[in-house]
């Protein structure tokens, strides 16, 4: 037998960065193809080992781009346990997983929990940024994904103007920010 074992770390990783890479050219469908043969690869593995590669930002966005939004947001409290576990609810990463969660209650359209949940995210994602992030790379990544989750949060806005108030400041304060 030739090359790596499908369980492998170094085969289940080359899965994820070809989905990763599909999710980033908007081919949702065959992205969630590679994230099932990720699964696949995976399935031997601890959960905390798996969790690794199934609580990705693209791999949850990727479920809420195939109308698997349930799941999505299963990956995504999943998420944001994980990261609150590991830094803290206060660290700009946990406020990231909560946003991600966020997104994917706009999208079942569970407005009032969405609303809680971009609560707890946003004072902090506001007043932290990734400026001191180690290369360009990471930098556009993590600017890329709040931008995408504060975009939803602004779709959440337009629908609920009265649930929050001054929502119309509050929406030209994170299109500033």
């Amino acid at each position: 037998e030739l090359g790596y074992p499908e369980s492998s770390n170094v085969h289940a990783f080359a899965l994820n960065q070809v989905a990763s890479t599909l999710f980033s050219q908007r081919k949702y469908e065959e992205a969630a193809q590679a994230y099932d043969q990720v699964d696949a690869a995976t399935a031997s593995w601890e959960p905390e080992r798996a969790a690794r590669l199934r609580l990705g930002y693209a791999r949850i966005f990727t479920r809420y781009a195939t109308r698997q939004v349930d799941a999505g947001i299963d990956a995504a409290r999943q998420l944001v346990e994980r990261e609150t576990k590991r830094a803290g609810d206060k660290h700009h990463d946990s406020a990231i997983a909560n946003a991600i969660l966020g997104a994917g209650l706009t999208f079942a359209r569970r407005d009032r929990e969405a609303l809680e949940v971009y609560g707890k995210a946003l004072p902090i994602l506001l007043a932290t940024s990734h400026e001191d992030a180690d290369d360009s790379a990471t930098f556009a990544a993590a600017d890329t994904r709040t931008q995408v989750v504060m975009e939803l949060y602004l779709t959440l806005l337009s629908r609920n103007r009265r649930a929050v108030k001054d929502a119309g400041t509050e929406s030209f304060h994170i299109a500033e920010a």
